[in-house]
């Protein structure tokens, strides 16, 4: 049915986006019939017709076993649609065209046709992003952070640590090098090295050119990098990068100062605009951590007063957060790998990234903002609907059970999120506006951290199972503080 083909977003191209439309494909190809095989057969993939090639008419393509399979038009409108899609999603602007994109198509099409792989196989959508990916458009993406320090592991060393098999995090040196060169050559088939292209590298290539102007100095390793393999080329992996790492710091901070009675503010990247005073240098510089400091005058003083709004400079052990919440790092390092749990990683990884942005916002109000807008990713359907708060406010209570706060409270908190989020600022008293933002990351870690263990324990593979569950766990729906019998239902 070519019309269901044009519902897509044009934004991205989902696992469930790529098995609609190649099941689309499926639907319309069949193996030609005896009358078919005395037709010229092109190399094999390559669409060939029996007449002028219009759009209303079949084609055909020939497998590599020999094999020619038929196309309808409203198939091949399905796989040159998948193609587009395919090519926007990997970043492929310039490194491949449609024709190759739909080569890709046809070629895992053709396979389910001529019975190499079964029509029955479960996400041949994810197959499809996953052979193409390593064909065409697969990197191996390095990013410079600062605020991360590894910890000594058990014995004693601050090796690179491999968060999973297409993460790691390293200090910049040979060791991290030859671990993200191995990772490279895993992952794209190529090696890697810290190349003289980004202005973090220049002091380790320094070194590495002149070792005898650098005896009396100490190898600075204040720069930390996350190495991630990202189904995507050139900016667009660059960009799924940047947001992965954001979520990553911030799943770190999370966990690592969730104890802390004056947490740090976040890890961060390295570059403009960055929290770091000395870039290439962030461990070093003895002011990275100016406070906002202003001049006063005021009625209780005849002179001229300083007062400073102190933060602690980022210092994040990231061997100490991964050791202590595994199940969260496990699951959160799959949010660019292609599977049944990345839909459910993501939601936990935006969440992580939100609440680290939050963070150093300086407004109160802000923060309560970003820090529903949190929960949010991790429990809301993404679609608009009656009941929003409602369903919020019940999850929630579900997911965090004995650990909940009341139900006044959750609907306190997303009340202020909706003044915020509705009129651009609260009216509430800013020592309110400090202790709500300060129970909403408070919670936003909580939900997290929840999140993970409850996805490990039950074995949730998907972000759906946890919607469900989080249903069936919820308690019964009760009406709001002062409304009576009041339906929920209606508030938004």
């Amino acid at each position: 049915m070519p019309g269901e083909t044009d519902r897509m977003s044009s934004e991205i191209l989902t696992e469930q986006d790529a098995d609609f439309l190649f099941v689309q494909v499926i639907r319309q190809s069949h193996r030609a019939d005896r009358g078919d095989e005395g037709l010229f057969r092109p190399p094999v993939g390559v669409l060939f017709f029996d007449g002028p090639g219009g759009d209303e008419e079949d084609a055909f393509v020939r497998t590599a076993s020999g094999v020619v399979v038929r196309i309808a038009p409203a198939g091949r409108k399905a796989a040159a649609i998948l193609a587009r899609r395919l090519r926007a999603h990997l970043g492929l602007a310039t490194g491949a065209s449609d024709d190759d994109l739909l080569a890709e198509v046809l070629r895992l099409s053709c396979s389910v046709i001529d019975g190499t792989i079964s029509p029955k196989t479960k996400n041949l959508g994810r197959l499809l992003l996953d052979q193409t990916a390593r064909r065409l458009a697969r990197s191996v993406v390095v990013l410079p952070l600062t605020g991360i320090n590894l910890g000594p592991a058990a014995d004693g060393s601050c090796s690179p640590m491999a968060l999973s098999p297409r993460l790691l995090l390293g200090h910049v040196n040979e060791e991290t090098e030859a671990a993200i060169s191995a990772l490279a050559k895993r992952g794209v088939g190529a090696a890697f090295r810290f190349s003289e292209g980004a202005w973090w590298t220049e002091d380790y290539n320094g070194r590495r050119r002149d070792p005898e102007s650098y005896e009396e100095e100490p190898l600075d390793e204040s720069v930390t990098v996350l190495a991630v393999v990202v189904d995507a080329v050139d900016m667009t992996a660059t960009l799924r990068a940047r947001q992965l790492a954001e979520g990553l710091l911030g799943a770190l901070w999370l966990v690592d100062q969730r104890d802390a009675q004056w947490p740090c503010m976040p890890p961060t990247l390295l570059g403009a605009p960055t929290a770091a005073e000395n870039p290439r240098s962030p461990g070093l510089e003895p002011d990275r951590a100016l406070p906002i400091a202003t001049l006063q005058a005021d009625t209780r003083d005849r002179g001229t007063k300083a007062v400073p709004l102190f933060v602690r400079a980022p210092a994040v052990n990231a061997r100490a957060a991964v050791e202590a919440q595994a199940e969260l790092f496990d699951l959160v390092s799959q949010a660019e790998t292609p599977g049944g749990r990345q839909r459910l990683a993501r939601r936990v990884l935006a969440a992580c990234r939100l609440a680290a942005l939050a963070e150093p916002q300086g407004a109160f109000d802000l923060q309560i903002l970003h820090m529903v807008v949190a929960l949010e990713a991790l429990i809301s359907d993404h679609e608009a609907s009656s009941g929003v708060t409602d369903r919020f406010v019940r999850r929630l209570l579900g997911l965090l059970d004995s650990a909940a706060p009341t139900q006044g409270q959750l609907e306190a908190l997303y009340d202020a999120r909706s003044q915020v989020g509705h009129q651009g600022f609260s009216p509430s008293p800013l020592a309110h506006l400090a202790d709500t933002a300060s129970f909403a990351l408070d919670l936003v870690r909580k939900a997290v951290l929840s999140i993970a263990v409850t996805s490990a324990t039950l074995q949730l593979q998907d972000d759906q199972a946890l919607l469900r569950w989080l249903d069936l766990a919820a308690p019964i729906s009760e009406p709001p503080s002062g409304t009576g019998s009041g339906n929920r239902a209606t508030r938004r």
